[in-house]
């Protein structure tokens, strides 16, 4: 994504509102960063807009975070393993490895009382079964494949217990002996495997939490082929246990592996000066990482500008400052495609604060004409041929 500084945003709002850049305090610089701020949040919602749009495929249902094979091993009737005189643990000849499944607890969770057909109630919840989604393979002694999606699982379980009620944190299956292919886990994960329980749907996807919106979603990927269905969710917003912000879930009618648009959060400019000083996360500064300080005119003539505002990732000790490619700081991404809007929007608001109200509207009419030529600049220019849902004006 092209994007553009917030020094260039400042410096042409200073010109224009009639503000010297050069003896800007810290009241005007605020002033002018929080009407940027509202300008962006207006405009980054208001059309499609490709740059904050992205792509991820997923399965619907419940992640898992770990995969444990563990071969049966002989046990005396105390429950001691038996060895032999080497010291080898003695397994049983059944050909099946008990493998725990560990679910992801920051996702809704399968609680017992929800099972179909009065499971929990009867006692046989083990047996309702379950499915593997974007499983794994394992090599048989004998060299053959064994594909864990392939098959239905009866399953025994651990529960913890939350207000809600009694729910699932692992399982365990049984799986013929063998060697594991990779495994990987994390939110949507390319090779992590989902849980699906057959008499207990959770057909749900989590959004990764920089996004705001799920927009569409289908069988297929769009960006690969025309020939593809749209899949209906409903947009869910669920407050988990321990987290302190809302996550999105997108509940779907079935399991089936699903290529879903979102849209990207927009940046909140609300930093001051970066300082020598300790910042925990999610704290914001602004700072010019070229000129390499906080202030708002360049006043190192030798040097570009590029003057941003930066979110911390993580506590950052005192003395860092940001940089390209730090691992303490991110910066806050303002595509090049919302420059002119912001300007002249702020710059219309701005002068309205100050009751200039006729300059003021001059440059409300040039922020639309700003976003409609952006929206001509997608259309037509860039020759997009997909379907556009563009709120066009003309």
């Amino acid at each position: 994504m092209k994007t553009v500084p917030f020094s260039d945003i400042l410096s042409n709002v200073c010109q224009i509102v009639g503000l010297d850049r050069i003896t800007l305090n810290d009241k005007g610089f605020f002033a002018i960063r929080d009407l940027a701020n509202r300008r962006i949040g207006q405009v980054w919602d208001r059309e499609e807009w490709p740059d904050i749009e992205r792509y991820t495929e997923a399965y619907p249902g419940n992640p898992v975070t770990s995969v444990d094979f563990e071969a049966p091993v002989l046990v005396t009737d105390a429950g001691e393993s038996i060895v032999t005189d080497l010291g080898e643990l003695l397994i049983a000849s059944t050909g099946q490895n008990e493998t725990v499944i560990q679910l992801d607890t920051d996702f809704p969770r399968i609680y017992l009382a929800n099972f179909e057909e009065d499971a929990y109630k009867l006692g046989t919840v083990g047996s309702t079964k379950l499915k593997i989604l974007n499983g794994f393979y394992l090599t048989l002694e004998d060299g053959s494949s064994y594909n864990s999606e392939d098959h239905e699982y009866e399953f025994t379980y651990s529960t913890a217990t939350d207000d809600v009620g009694i729910y699932i944190t692992s399982v365990k299956i049984e799986v013929p002996i063998g060697t594991s292919s990779p495994i990987t886990f994390g939110l949507n994960g390319s090779l992590t495997p989902i849980l699906s329980f057959l008499k207990n749907k959770n057909n749900v996807v989590k959004l990764p939490t920089t996004v705001v919106h799920g927009l569409d979603s289908w069988d297929k990927d769009p960006r690969g082929t025309s020939r593809l269905a749209p899949s209906e969710f409903i947009l869910e917003e669920i407050s988990l246990e321990g987290s302190a912000n809302d996550s999105t879930f997108l509940r779907f009618a079935n399991n089936k592996k699903k290529t879903i648009k979102y849209r990207l959060a927009a940046p909140r400019l609300t930093g001051m000066k970066a300082q020598p000083q300790q910042y925990q996360e999610g704290a914001s500064v602004y700072y010019d990482v070229v000129q390499q300080n906080a202030d708002y005119y360049p006043s190192v003539s030798s040097k570009g500008s590029s003057g941003d505002f930066w979110a911390a990732k993580t506590l950052v000790g005192a003395g860092t400052y940001p940089q390209n490619g730090s691992a303490y700081w991110k910066k806050l991404e303002i595509p090049m495609r919302f420059k002119d809007y912001v300007i002249n929007g702020t710059s219309a608001d701005f002068m309205r604060s100050e009751g200039r109200a006729e300059e003021a509207n001059i440059f409300e009419r040039l922020a639309e004409q700003s976003i409609q030529q952006q929206i001509d600049v997608y259309i037509r220019q860039q020759g997009q041929n997909m379907r556009m849902n563009m709120v066009y004006t003309y």
